[in-house]
């Protein structure tokens, strides 16, 4: 029987592969290993790949949003407005630098924050919101940051799924104050490890960059000598870097797979069936194809049947965020309603939609949800 993977993180192309290998090579014979010449240089391209003043590249994409608020130097007992269904990214980086999150509910449509529903949330501490572009689709950035605007809150954008998605031609990520970046490996632009990066574009990126320099490693303004507050090790691997360097002149052409496949199974279950494909229609770079279900139950049963077929599935996510720090749930939580981010937790399914998978693994899947919807 076929089997399809979930992810597809060590399958290139020949000439993709060839590019890596020389850059890990390159690597390897160098006399520096960490924040060299790679991690400057990919710095730079990708600051030039997003039209962004500054990229500072960084450990992971977790630390990527830590490092966020404290060069926004927001007060320590701030509070920040996440999603609930963001998987809890943000909420676990602004524990980490003594802020309290406090979740947003989410659109029943669209399954995404508005500036209503960030509305109900906001109080007299909040001092920031993150909007995250779940799954590789875009939230309604104009309209969000103008909210933010008017209440004078930062914004902070976390592109963790969203490496190469552009709203009306600007790419995702230069709208808000900060925005972060993971290049774990299964992400559409992946590293062999983890990575992560900041993007500067709001008011005077040079100082807000220059101050994430110095957080990423221990503080320095120069060597050995700690002298800000919150500093850190989370410094980029050259040897990340340059795998980030080698890949992102692919990054388009895997986007563009990438929507091909999400598209081609949102056409199958777009006849009235059991199930859709989340986000059909709007703007994404399908890091995700989320096939949301009539029911819990029916989202098990698509689970199992495409289990016996070999195909692999997994939920984005299982916990909502005031589900997560049951020590800090009054904080947390403000007695808002989250029906329709349950809805989500409760009801999607997220499928094989990697740029790697050939013909006929798409095929086998695209086959089985047709079959199931229409069972």
């Amino acid at each position: 029987m076929m089997t399809v993977p979930l992810a597809t993180p060590t399958r290139m192309s020949r000439e993709e592969k060839l590019f890596v290998d020389g850059a890990v090579q390159r690597v390897l014979e160098s006399s520096r290993w960490i924040l060299g010449d790679e991690v400057t240089g990919f710095e730079e391209e990708f600051a030039n790949y997003v039209d962004a003043p500054e990229v500072v590249g960084v450990g992971n994409g977790t630390d990527a949003l830590a490092l966020a608020f404290l060069a926004l130097e927001i007060p320590p007992g701030s509070e920040v407005i996440v999603c609930e269904t963001d998987g809890g990214y943000g909420a676990v980086a602004a524990r980490m630098v003594g802020l309290t999150p406090v979740p947003m509910e989410v659109d029943p449509q669209s399954f995404a924050p508005t500036a209503e529903l960030a509305t109900r949330v906001l109080g007299s501490r909040t001092r920031a919101v993150v909007v995250t572009h779940l799954h590789g689709t875009a939230v309604p950035l104009l309209e969000l940051d103008q909210w933010r605007r008017d209440a004078g809150l930062h914004m902070i954008e976390d592109c963790a799924h969203a490496h190469g998605l552009r709203v009306d031609g600007n790419h995702v990520g230069t709208t808000g104050d900060i925005a972060t970046f993971s290049f774990y490996p299964t992400k559409n632009l992946g590293a062999v490890g983890d990575a992560g990066a900041l993007v500067f574009s709001g008011s005077r990126p040079e100082d807000t960059a220059s101050r994430a320099r110095e957080l990423r490693e221990y503080g320095w303004r120069e060597k050995y000598r700690p002298t800000i507050s919150g500093g850190r090790n989370t410094r980029m691997d050259e040897l990340h870097a340059a795998v980030l360097r080698a890949r992102l002149p692919f990054l388009e052409a895997r986007n563009d797979a990438r929507r091909r496949v999400w598209e081609r199974y949102a056409t199958t279950l777009s006849s009235g069936g059991r199930a859709a494909i989340l986000g059909a229609g709007q703007q994404s770079v399908a890091h995700h194809a989320v096939v949301f279900t009539a029911s819990h139950a029916e989202r098990e049963d698509l689970a199992g049947y495409l289990a016996d077929r070999g195909i692999a599935t997994g939920v984005h996510y299982p916990w909502l965020v005031s589900e997560m720090f049951r020590d800090a749930s009054s904080e947390l939580d403000r007695g808002e309603s989250h029906t329709a981010s349950s809805l989500k937790r409760d009801r999607t399914l997220t499928v094989p939609c990697t740029p790697e998978l050939t013909e006929e693994e798409v095929g086998h899947v695209d086959r089985a949800l047709g079959e199931w919807s229409t069972l």
